[in-house]
């Protein structure tokens, strides 16, 4: 059985390495429409009341300009936030209240 697995590890590895080089950045256009769609299918997601109009979709960007994840703003308020890669999954992470902070204080 380690045998096994040990010649099927490199083809594991193998996989995700040529998966990953398919991986493309997301456009803000393409976020957007994401961000629609997932707010179209349905008004509650684990039990939270997602019934909101999208507000707006940005970019969030590291120190040289890459994006790391886009925010899409809920009015009044709640936030999705999409992955910026199309190797992920497009929702990271989602709330109901609250709006983004980019710049959250340290303590």
């Amino acid at each position: 059985m380690k045998k096994f697995s040990m010649r099927l590890l490199p083809l594991v590895l193998l996989f995700f390495f040529v998966m990953g080089l398919n991986s493309a950045p997301v456009p803000v256009g393409t976020a957007k429409k994401a961000a629609e769609g997932w707010l179209s299918l349905g008004t509650h997601r684990l039990g939270e009341d997602m019934d909101k109009p999208l507000e707006s979709v940005e970019p969030v960007k590291d120190s040289t300009g890459k994006t790391l994840f886009y925010v899409a703003n809920l009015s009044p308020e709640g936030y999705i936030i999409f992955s910026s890669d199309d190797f992920l999954e497009p929702v990271i992470a989602f709330t109901p209240s609250g709006k983004y902070d980019k710049n959250p204080r340290r303590t």
